[in-house]
């Protein structure tokens, strides 16, 4: 059985990779027989957005590339590591690149070809293209393994896009569930919603490849965007533990609060610094993912309560701990080291994993998920 999977898995992004990884590893664990590789296609618009360097179109860009010039020898080694999981963890088609027809061509090996996970579907996203509705694939079995819409408004041009590119797929299933209602709208047929793919591994799994960067006792703090009172929260927690507070840099604005940074962690450093910190606090969903799978006493800010970010939403309604989500309303009143009892939240995840395990596994060997 050869199996093809397509996601962002070049995006030198944590969750992107990681995700990546845990749903190749997983279906080869289903069948040693399965021959499975993650499909090496990525578009330009992907490649751009992780140059080093941006366009001097603007001021702020103008910063950003001084700052990345005096950090230049860090963020090469974090190019690196990305570079060095990837081809040590993933299994990868011989290199597509961008070029679709070889795409169209190279597909014709596979007995089912299955896209997911990560915002692939987010056709609002710069690097989003036809291609990961498997529109190349024309003679294998169709699976959608707990893609994101990222968002639930589109336009009726773009409810036209998904009517006419998923309704032909012989499995359906994306990652939320406001995700799958808006589906189920557009194309009359019942949708799964199933786990995240670095849900699937165990604990100790991913204890294997985790890196062990410090020692001492620290607050990681990890930060997509901008949200009022975020990085204050992160200050009052250092000052009232005592523990340091380290970053991974992704956003100027760390800089002047005094957090020490961290540039040239790969995804094995970032499962790592994850795993031994004290408290995390994130805007990110993987980092809520692996807070969960690790037991860690975590916080996520998610923006306003009228937009809240519907992946981290969903999985702390799953578990239980909506509790954990602040916003710039509630945070002050936050008693940072509120700790989580892990037995319920472990049952509710372990439910929704064999979930998950059960439609993958009718997935890839030929069973109609409703038989």
């Amino acid at each position: 059985m050869n199996i093809g999977i397509i996601t962002y898995h070049r995006a030198e992004n944590y969750g992107s990779v990681l995700q990546a990884y845990a749903l190749n590893k997983y279906i080869k664990n289903i069948n040693s027989k399965f021959h499975v590789e993650t499909i090496d296609y990525y578009n330009e618009t992907q490649e751009k957005m992780y140059n080093l360097f941006q366009s001097n179109s603007s001021i702020m860009n103008i910063i950003r590339n001084i700052h990345t010039l005096l950090n230049i020898k860090a963020l090469k080694n974090k190019k690196k590591a990305f570079k060095k999981f990837i081809s040590i963890h993933i299994s990868l088609s011989e290199t597509i690149g961008n070029d679709t027809n070889k795409l169209k061509q190279y597909a014709q090996k596979y007995d089912i070809c299955i896209c997911g996970s990560d915002q692939i579907w987010n056709i609002h996203c710069d690097d989003q293209d036809i291609n990961y509705f498997l529109s190349f694939s024309t003679n294998s079995r169709k699976v959608a393994y707990a893609p994101s819409l990222g968002i639930n408004q589109f336009s009726e041009e773009e409810n036209k896009i998904f009517k006419k590119y998923i309704s032909n797929f012989d499995a359906l299933s994306v990652r939320e569930d406001i995700g799958a209602k808006y589906l189920e709208n557009i194309i009359q047929r019942p949708i799964e919603v199933v786990a995240d793919p670095v849900f699937l591994l165990k604990k100790e799994e991913w204890q294997n490849i985790a890196a062990n960067p410090i020692k001492e006792k620290y607050i990681l703090c990890y930060f997509i965007g901008d949200t009022p009172g975020l990085r204050d929260f992160a200050q009052k927690v250092q000052k009232e533990s005592g523990y340091k507070a380290i970053v991974i840099l992704k956003n100027l604005r760390d800089i002047k609060y005094g957090f020490t940074s961290y540039y040239e962690e790969g995804p094995s450093e970032f499962i790592g610094l994850i795993k031994n910190a004290e408290y995390i606090i994130t805007t990110s969903f993987h980092a809520v993912a692996f807070s969960l799978i690790f037991h860690k006493l975590f916080w996520v800010f998610t923006g306003s309560s009228s937009k809240p970010n519907s992946r981290i939403t969903n999985i702390c309604g799953i578990v239980g701990l909506k509790s954990r989500i602040l916003d710039s309303n509630n945070w002050k009143s936050c008693k940072y080291n509120e700790t989580i009892n892990y037995t319920p939240v472990d049952e509710k995840i372990e439910k929704y994993r064999q979930h998950s395990i059960n439609y993958l596994k009718k997935a890839c060997t030929l069973k109609q998920y409703n038989d």
